[in-house]
Formats: C-alpha cells, structure tokens, sequence
C-alpha cells in the first residue's frame, strides 16, 4: 500500500516556497496552461486535467479543465510529486486503493477512479506539483502516453520559466 501523505523536510518546503515566490503572485494566469491541460486531458481519453501545486495555502489546481467547483486540490497529489520528482504516478482503478480514494475525496474527486500524473521540476530541481490527467472509468495507460505527458509537463515548466526570464527583462 503506498502513503499518500509525505512529510516534506521545512527546509525543503522553504526552497520550493522561494522559488515559487521567484515567478510572482500567480504565475500560472495564463491560457497556455489551460491550453496543456487540455492536450494532456486529449492525450490520455480523460474528461479531466490539472496542474496541482503546493503553496503556501495548500494544494491548487492552478490550470484545470473537466473539474468543476474550486481550485483547491488534495495536498497529498502535490507532496507526492515533491516526493518523487522524476517518477509517473498511474492509478488504473481508484478503487482498489482506500488511500487514493481518501485523497480524492478530500479533493472533491470523489467519483475519479482512473489517475495518472508527472512532477512538474523546476530547472533548479524543485518540484512544486504536478500535471495530472484524471477520468471516471479504470483504463490502462497506452504505450508511450506517460512519455507524452512527460513532455507536456517539461513543457508547463518550460513557459513558466521563459514568463519568469521575459518579466526579469522588463
């Protein structure tokens, strides 16, 4: 059974709150990130697609597309990612772990039985959450889908840091 909920080093929540910091009040107000969360969301057949950080106030979605109500995620899907900043996290049927379900449903996500997601790392080597595509069905991940969404969450990394260079150039 795995642990949903990881204690985080204070120091290592400091760095990763610093370096969020670094990009302003709310760098992720953009399309281009509801943008990937809806390739992400088309790559994997999901009706439901986030990118899940932790802040200081919590877990959010920052970009999410299918999820209805706030903006407000489980703090367990964002330490995961800051746990394992290069592993995929696929969970075929949610129902067969009490764990994820608990997780879901403090998320508000409670009718979510299919869940995949990569760490969103800074090029600093923080991670500060996730991108996470999410369904209401148990489906198995397609060959080379975690490789794509890999790639997609390189790219959420990739224009949150150009915004942050553009904004230093100014």
């Amino acid at each position: 059974m795995r642990s949903w909920c990881v204690d985080t080093d204070p120091r290592d929540a400091e760095r990763r709150r610093a370096a969020l910091d670094a990009f302003g009040p709310d760098p992720f107000a953009a399309t281009a990130f509801e943008d990937l969360t809806r390739v992400a969301a088309d790559l994997l057949g999901t009706p439901m697609a986030a990118i899940s950080v932790l802040t200081r106030s919590g877990g959010h979605f920052k970009a999410a597309i299918g999820i209805a109500g706030g903006k407000r995620s489980s703090d367990a899907f964002a330490t995961w990612a800051l746990s394992r900043p290069n592993e995929s996290l696929v969970v075929e049927d949610a129902a067969k772990d009490p764990e994820m379900q608990k997780a879901l449903s403090e998320a508000g996500l409670a009718s979510i039985r299919f869940y995949a997601a990569v760490p969103l790392t800074l090029s600093s080597g923080e991670a500060i959450g996730a991108l996470c595509v999410m369904g209401d069905a148990p489906r198995r991940v397609p060959r080379g889908a975690l490789e794509k969404l890999k790639f997609l969450g390189d790219q959420v990394i990739r224009t949150l840091e150009e915004r942050q260079r553009a904004e230093s150039r100014r």
